[in-house]
């Protein structure tokens, strides 16, 4: 019976900090999105896209070597990803 308590109160302690970096996890996360919504209020009344505002919200952008791919018709055509990170909220996917 011992026993049984003790491998169940290790459970109970592992639990507890599995929780606890998901609790952290999550207050991290959400203090990103409410700097990122500052960030958009600030740019809220912008007309144009400027390098300034582009810089505010574009952390980096990785454009990777192109790769050359045979269509139908046999003519080789260039294709190039390209991945874009916003500032506090990582990588864009519009998909």
């Amino acid at each position: 019976m011992l026993e049984d308590y003790e491998v169940e109160q290790k459970n109970l302690i592992s639990g507890t900090e599995t929780l606890r970096v998901e609790v952290e996890e999550i207050r991290t996360k959400t203090a990103d999105i409410q700097s990122f919504l500052k960030m958009v209020d600030r740019c809220a009344d912008v007309t144009e896209l400027t390098a300034e505002v582009a810089r505010t919200f574009v952390e980096r952008v990785v454009v990777h070597n192109p790769v050359f791919i045979p269509n139908h018709r046999g003519v080789n055509v260039r294709t190039q990803e390209m991945r874009i990170f916003l500032n506090f909220i990582g990588e864009y996917n519009p998909e």
